[in-house]
């Protein structure tokens, strides 16, 4: 498990858009995690989790056209992992407001969420949108 994202040369998928998001998708992990384990505020929290969930939806969106231009063979597969994370960061941003509600707070909760999609996101990367790069280069695309 890759509790700490790192950008470096291996996150490089060599597609330049590609590589723009996903530098600015760590970017924002990092910064979540900071907070974290500053234990910042809440608000800024939360702000930092729908950033980087934003910044998810845009990016997977961006995949998944580039997929569907250049007939990606595993485009199922790989938009039915995009689905999934979506669909476990929204039911924990609902247990989080239910615990907000509560008015309690929930750290390991959060940080739990943070160090996985930390480990998603380097994975990822270095599995899925490492293969899809090779694809994409192959076709000519940079």
């Amino acid at each position: 498990m890759v509790k700490n994202p790192v950008w470096d040369s291996r996150c490089l998928v060599h597609i330049r858009k590609m590589d723009r998001q996903h530098e600015t998708l760590v970017i924002s992990a990092i910064r979540l995690q900071e907070a974290l384990r500053e234990y910042s505020n809440p608000q800024e929290i939360d702000q930092l989790f729908s950033d980087l969930i934003k910044k998810t939806r845009v990016h997977f969106q961006t995949e998944e056209t580039l997929m569907q231009t250049y007939d990606y063979p595993h485009y199922t597969s790989h938009k039915k992992l995009h689905d999934l994370l979506l669909q476990q960061v929204e039911d924990s941003q609902n247990t989080q407001m239910t615990i907000a509600q509560l008015h309690q707070q929930s750290w390991i909760d959060k940080q739990e969420l943070a160090d996985f999609l930390g480990d998603w996101l380097m994975t990822h990367i270095l599995e899925e949108d490492n293969k899809l790069g090779v694809f994409l280069r192959q076709h000519g695309l940079q």
